[in-house]
C-alpha cells in the first residue's frame, strides 16, 4: 500500500448517467504513456508550474538522506519538478527548496494561478520524525523561483484527525482539499472552504452525492469549473477511479466517471489537464512494479461528427410578402396605401415585400391616404404576425465585428420540432473547433468567416440525429 492513502497510515482512527455516456461519446480514443522521469520510487499528483511539473515523490535527494517513513517502511515523500525537453523526454528533476524540515512528509500541492503561492500537505509537527500521532494538515507559502517561503498553517487544521491534498479554484477563492473527519460520510471526505475577507471560512462536506461511505480523495480544481477527483465507493469503481463534477443551478452534479482508458483496475488518481480539457497527466500503479505510483501522460483524440448539407441562415430571412385582398384595384387608383410592420419600418404600396430583423410577434397594419382629400384613415387592414425560427440550427451571434474583438455565440435559439439539442459543435471558419457555447471569440483578419454549427440530438425516439447551419460573419478593422 503506498503513500495515496496516507491518511489511513497515519491515523489509527480512521450505471453511469446520460452524462457519463455523453462524455465518453466525445472521446475517440485516448493515448496514455508514462512519463520517463518516474523512476523506481512512488511518483504522483503532477500540477502545472510554468513550463514545468510540479509532483510529489518518494525518491529522496541528498538533503533527506532517504529518511524512511516507520508505518509504511517507505521514503518520506518530498515535491520535485521538472521540464520537458521535447514532445517525449524530461530534463533533470529538481527538489523544492526552502527550509524544509528533514523528518516529514511532503505533498501533494497545489498552486494559485500566479503561481506565486503554493498549498501543500505535510505533517503538523515538523520538529519529529512521523509517526501515528503526528497528523496531516494544509500549509500556505510563498513560491518562488521553486523555493517554499513563509509558510501559514491553514486555520482549520485539526489535532486529531488529517487535512491534505488542497486545490484552489482559479479565481483563488476555494480551496478543494480532503479530510478524515469521524463526522463524514465514509474514510475520507471532500470538503471546501470559501475564502471571505481575507479568511478561510469553516469546511464544508460537498455532501452524500459526493462523498460516499468509503473514500473520495485527491480533488482537482480545473479553470473550467468542473471538479475532478478519485473515489473507490462508487458503483463500478475497481480501486481508485476518476471522476468529475460540476456546478448546475448552484448544485454540484452527480459524478460522472471518466472515460475507461483513465480508470483501469487498478488505482487511478491525481489528474491535471490543460485548458482545452485534451491533454495532461494523472498518477496510477496500472502495470507497475512493486505497485509504486507513477505519473502518466494523456492525450485525448476527440470524437466529431461528421456534419453534411448545412443550411446556409444567410438564405434562411425572415421576409414576408403583403397584399390585401379585399381592396379593389379602382380603389387604389384613388388612395396611397402604406404598411406598417410593426418594427419601425413602413412602405408606401399596395403590395410589399419585407424582412423582419428576426422572430418575434408584429404587429402589421394598413393605412390609407386618400389622395384627393389628403386625408389619412388608420387600420384599414391589421393583424399580428408570427415571426419564427425556421426548422434549422439557429446561429444566434454578430453579423459584423471588429478585428481582435471578442464576442459570443450560441445556438439555444434552436427549436427543431422533435428534436432534443445535447451537443454543439463549432468550425469557427477552418482550423478552430469548439465545443459547447462559443465565447470570447476573436478573429484577427479582415474579411468574411463562415462559422458552422452543427448539433448532436435525439429525435422522439431516442434516435441520434444532427443538424447543421452556417452564418457568415463579417471581420472589419
Amino acid at each position: 500500500m503506498t503513500l495515496r492513502y496516507l491518511f489511513c497510515l497515519l491515523s489509527t482512527l480512521y450505471g453511469f448517467s446520460l452524462l457519463a455516456q455523453e462524455w465518453k461519446r466525445e472521446i475517440g480514443h485516448v493515448d496514455i504513456t508514462p512519463v520517463s522521469f518516474n523512476g523506481k520510487s512512488s511518483n504522483y499528483c503532477p500540477v502545472y508550474y510554468g513550463d514545468r511539473l510540479l509532483f510529489t515523490s518518494t525518491r529522496g535527494n541528498k538533503e533527506f538522506f532517504q529518511r524512511r517513513d516507520p508505518v509504511t517502511d517507505q521514503s518520506l515523500s518530498l515535491l520535485f519538478s521538472v521540464a520537458k525537453t521535447d514532445s517525449s523526454n524530461w530534463g533533470e528533476v529538481k527538489a523544492v527548496g526552502g527550509d524544509l524540515s528533514r523528518y516529514i512528509h511532503y505533498g501533494p500541492a497545489c498552486l494559485n494561478a500566479q503561481q506565486d503561492k503554493i498549498y501543500f500537505t505535510r505533517n503538523n509537527d515538523d520538529t519529529k520524525i512521523v509517526e501515528l500521532t503526528n497528523n496531516l494538515g494544509i500549509y500556505i507559502a510563498d513560491f518562488k523561483d521553486g523555493v517554499i517561503g513563509s509558510t501559514q498553517a491553514f486555520e482549520h487544521n485539526h489535532a486529531k484527525f488529517d487535512f491534505g491534498q488542497p486545490s484552489v479554484t482559479h479565481d483563488g477563492n476555494k480551496l478543494y482539499f480532503v479530510a478524515n473527519n469521524p463526522s463524514g460520510f465514509g474514510g475520507t471526505d471532500l470538503y471546501v472552504s470559501n475564502l471571505v475577507e481575507g479568511r478561510w471560512s469553516a469546511p464544508t462536506n460537498l455532501g452524500k452525492h459526493i462523498n460516499t461511505k468509503r473514500n473520495e480523495l485527491f480533488p482537482y480544481s480545473h479553470a473550467n469549473g468542473k471538479l475532478y477527483f478519485s473515489s473507490d465507493g462508487r458503483a463500478g469503481t475497481r480501486g481508485l477511479d476518476l471522476f468529475y463534477t460540476e456546478e448546475v443551478n448552484g448544485q454540484l452534479i452527480e459524478p460522472v466517471a471518466l472515460h475507461d482508458s483513465f480508470n483501469s483496475e487498478a488505482d487511478d488518481f491525481g489528474i491535471v489537464m490543460d485548458s482545452s480539457g485534451l491533454h495532461g497527466y494523472f498518477s496510477s500503479n496500472r502495470v507497475t512494479e512493486n505497485d509504486t505510483d507513477q505519473i502518466f501522460e494523456f492525450q485525448i483524440h476527440q470524437y466529431w461528427p461528421k456534419f453534411e448539407n448545412c443550411t446556409d441562415l444567410s438564405r434562411q430571412q425572415y421576409c414576408y410578402h403583403f397584399h390585401e385582398k379585399s381592396l379593389k384595384k379602382r380603389e387604389s387608383m384613388l388612395f396611397v396605401y402604406e404598411w406598417d410592420f410593426g418594427d419601425g419600418h413602413k412602405v408606401r404600396s399596395l403590395a410589399a415585400d419585407h424582412c423582419f430583423a428576426g422572430p418575434g410577434t408584429y404587429q402589421i397594419q394598413l393605412n390609407v391616404i386618400d389622395t384627393i382629400s389628403g386625408t389619412e384613415t388608420k387600420n384599414v387592414a391589421h393583424y399580428d404576425l408570427q415571426v419564427e425560427n425556421p426548422q434549422a440550427v439557429i446561429i444566434t451571434a454578430p453579423n459584423t465585428v471588429k478585428v481582435g474583438q471578442p464576442f459570443n455565440m450560441h445556438g439555444h435559439a434552436t427549436a427543431i420540432n422533435g428534436f432534443v439539442p445535447k451537443r454543439y459543435y463549432w468550425n469557427l471558419g477552418g482550423v478552430e473547433r469548439i465545443r459547447g457555447d462559443a465565447s470570447g471569440i476573436t478573429f484577427e483578419r479582415e474579411g468574411d468567416v463562415i462559422i458552422e454549427l452543427g448539433i448532436l440530438g435525439l429525435n422522439k425516439k431516442g434516435k441520434e440525429r444532427k443538424y447543421c447551419s452556417t452564418k457568415t460573419i463579417s471581420v472589419i478593422k
